[in-house]
């Protein structure tokens, strides 16, 4: 992340005491505020609502959420859903003290939208989400192709390239209308590509998603597969695709264990931000209120402190 502008601190510090789902809670040490009382310290994670705003690249939700994944690398959907697993993956002490707060951030709130994807809604609504949530993931000009549009596309993925969206269990077939293929090839030449996320699951849990991409044409123009042989089956698919990511995030347990471990150290690396600003206002007070002069050049000091830590942790 560059350096912090006043939009975007102001659209953070929003985020941070919103409502929220998840709360990192910590105690001021006497250490830290030494003229104070020891006082707990709540901090609010922002919860965003999924929603087919974040597939519309002019809507205030996508411009919100932009802030956050703006932050997860890649310019691919392969990428970027590496660079989440990498944060999933396992993580020793070192690995997640080197992570800055903004990249801790970012990271949490999309597995937080992606877990609510998977569990909380029906296949068809989260197969509508997915197309959304991949749009929202992309930032810039991808965005969500409505059904009622008549494509076989579902979205505008990078530089341009539609999609055709799957979010299916290993077991079920890849459908799409033959009419409406042959349609995009007619007017595109060339065959649609095909993006199957496949749940990975234990025991009816979804544990797991793996990303694969493979086109299909016509007896005109040649992809991987016809369009003349929808449905497809999964397991004659899988062969012959290409996967572009995978993403382990194990049962809800196990991905609550991850996030508190991140959670632990984003508290301690925003409570020094804190306790800048409590110098800040204190010697602003000390001075205005109380014409301490000397309380004037610490508040400037403090300022200044405050700016270097905000840009430095967030």
């Amino acid at each position: 992340m560059g350096k912090v502008t006043g939009k975007d601190l102001e659209k953070l510090i929003e985020s941070l005491f919103g409502d929220s789902n998840i709360v990192v809670k910590e105690d001021v040490p006497p250490s830290v505020l030494p003229d104070m009382e020891t006082k707990s310290m709540e901090l609010k994670l922002p919860k965003f609502a999924l929603s087919d705003e974040w597939g519309n690249p002019d809507s205030e939700d996508r411009e919100t959420i932009r802030l956050f994944t703006g932050n997860i690398e890649g310019d691919t959907i392969g990428d970027k859903i590496t660079n989440i697993n990498n944060f999933v993956s396992d993580c020793d002490e070192a690995c997640v003290d080197g992570k800055q707060v903004s990249d801790i951030l970012s990271n949490l709130i999309i597995l937080d939208s992606l877990s609510s994807l998977i569990s909380d809604y029906n296949p068809l609504t989260g197969g509508f989400l997915m197309e959304s949530f991949l749009s929202g993931l992309l930032g810039g000009k991808s965005r969500q192709i409505k059904a009622d549009k008549g494509k076989i596309e579902d979205i505008y993925a990078y530089k341009g390239k539609p999609l055709s969206v799957k979010f299916l269990v290993s077991d079920t077939d890849i459908k799409g209308s033959a009419r409406l293929i042959n349609n995009y090839i007619e007017q595109n030449n060339e065959p649609i590509t095909y993006l199957l996320i496949q749940k990975q699951r234990e025991e009816k849990v979804t544990i797991g998603l793996k990303f694969y991409t493979f086109t299909v044409g016509n007896d005109e123009v040649v992809g991987d597969f016809n369009a003349s042989q929808m449905p497809l089956e999964q397991d004659s698919v899988i062969p012959v695709a290409t996967e572009i990511a995978t993403l382990d995030f194990g049962t809800k347990e196990q991905l609550k264990a991850i996030a508190n471990k991140y959670v632990d150290r984003l508290g301690e690396r925003v409570l020094v931000i804190f306790d800048e600003l409590d110098k800040l206002t204190t010697n602003i007070n000390k001075y205005l209120v109380g014409g301490d002069k000397s309380a004037g050049s610490k508040a400037s000091s403090n300022a200044e402190t405050l700016k270097a830590k905000i840009n430095q942790e967030i």
